[in-house]
């Protein structure tokens, strides 16, 4: 097995838009319409775990409109997969419109939000082809951004900024509405008569608590032109996190949000097949690969969680060896411990620390029993138990009572000392097989 992280990058964005890697170009075409249909200032909240392939989405979705709306030309191939999975609706129908990426998790060490994200608002801008013709738009941008900077650094306008107890209301009002005039004229400038301007904000449940709220107070306040959209890719359980963090344990999170999202709508699901084939898990109907699906299907891994239980698996599985090779090749219990228990220890360690230590000292198989739920693991477990040449091979013993006699067998020191146990379990025993599986897990087995 060979894997690669699906790293959002340039190329990676458009490749796996046009293969459809990931099975959600359906999706996006629906996100990309309703983006479209906006008339007035909105803002949405794209919802997703960690993990999940949130700013994939959100840039593939930046990078359609932007291919379908380009004064250089609309990229062909991107049409075409547009046309592929929107036969109802050609490009002309994708209203005119600015996109921009910002990064809040990067900029979270800036003093105050609004210069930052304007900045990056310009940056994007001056980078954009629908904007390059624009020969004024230096000066525009050089020249608001110094007025909001001398605002911003003002004396009298960074104490009450920072103190909103400030008995002079007047001033404060005074040096809001010049921030909001100025943004307002900045994007009515760059949007011309006819188009809408779209600001992804990335990575916002990941910011330190107190710029997350700034940011997002800044935008409510500041940002209210007509033609403006916003889309916030956010863990909604940890952005609810962090406005406690900042605001106390008793503030309530979710209808504070409420105030800043029209809508909430959830990521789709990636379609787990397409994302084997595009990390390159070909060994996913092999034994060990079985057990490995089943691992991440009922830990319900997201995307970034899979490739890393993946390569640990694959860094594993040489060492892995070391415990077979010292072992008959009759011998169940080292069998089902690689193949079987040695997968579901990594899921469990990663989705579990604490229920991992309780495993393997001998006080919960729960895991191995959860796992083997699944029709294709106990399929397999079934077949290796009927071809073994020990008391395995008996059918009136159950599934999940053979695999717990090996568990208890490893992991249960008592049961571990009673000799008669050890015969009756398999005439084929490898020593202290507990170490090597803590050896194979901390990959420091020595060949």
């Amino acid at each position: 097995m060979e894997f690669y992280e699906l790293q959002p990058t340039d190329e990676n964005i458009r490749e796996t838009y046009l293969k459809n890697t990931l099975d959600r170009n359906s999706d996006m075409v629906g996100f990309i319409m309703l983006l479209n249909s906006r008339e007035r200032c909105c803002s949405i909240a794209l919802d997703g775990n960690w993990g999940s392939g949130k700013t994939f989405f959100i840039k593939q979705t930046k990078m359609v409109i932007d291919s379908l709306t380009s004064n250089e030309g609309i990229d062909e191939d991107i049409k075409n997969m547009w046309k592929i999975t929107n036969p109802q609706n050609d490009t002309t129908q994708i209203k005119s419109q600015i996109t921009v990426y910002y990064d809040s998790w990067i900029n979270d060490n800036d003093d105050d939000p609004i210069l930052s994200l304007m900045s990056e608002i310009s940056i994007n801008l001056l980078n954009t082809d629908v904007l390059k013709c624009r020969k004024d738009l230096k000066n525009i941008v050089k020249n608001t951004l110094k007025t909001i900077l001398d605002i911003l650094t003002n004396d009298k306008f960074s104490k009450i900024t920072s103190n909103m107890r400030s008995k002079d209301i007047l001033l404060d009002l005074k040096r809001s509405k010049k921030i909001k005039s100025t943004i307002d004229e900045f994007l009515n400038s760059l949007m011309g008569s006819d188009k809408r301007l779209i600001i992804f904000i990335d990575e916002l449940d990941r910011c330190k608590p107190a710029y997350a709220v700034k940011l997002l107070e800044r935008i409510k306040h500041y940002f209210c032109n007509d033609r403006l959209t916003f889309v916030f890719s956010i863990n909604t359980h940890e952005l609810q996190n962090t406005i406690k963090h900042h605001y106390g344990e008793n503030t309530n999170a979710s209808k504070y949000l409420d105030r800043f999202f029209d809508f909430q709508i959830s990521l789709p699901k990636a379609d787990l097949d397409k994302y084997y084939e595009a990390i390159h898990f070909e060994d996913v109907n092999t034994l060990h690969g079985v057990t490995a699906d089943a691992v991440i299907k009922y830990y319900h891994f997201e995307l970034r969680e899979i490739t890393r239980y993946l390569q640990t698996l694959e860094m594993i599985q040489p060492y892995s060896y070391y415990g077979t090779r010292h072992a008959h090749h009759n011998d169940i219990i080292t069998r089902v411990s690689f193949i079987y228990i040695i997968p579901i220890m990594v899921g469990l360690r990663m989705h579990d620390p604490i229920k991992y230590e309780n495993f393997i000292d001998g006080k919960d198989w729960s895991p191995l029993l959860e796992i083997i739920k699944d029709y294709n693991v106990s399929r397999m477990l079934d077949s290796i138990f009927t071809n073994s040449e020990d008391t395995f091979k008996d059918k009136s013993i159950s599934i999940n009572d053979r695999v717990t006699r090996i568990y208890e067998f490893i992991f249960d020191n008592d049961i571990y000392l009673r000799s008669e146990n050890i015969h009756d379990v398999t005439p084929y025993l490898v020593k202290d097989l507990k170490n090597i599986l803590l050896q194979c897990m901390n990959l420091n087995v020595q060949s």
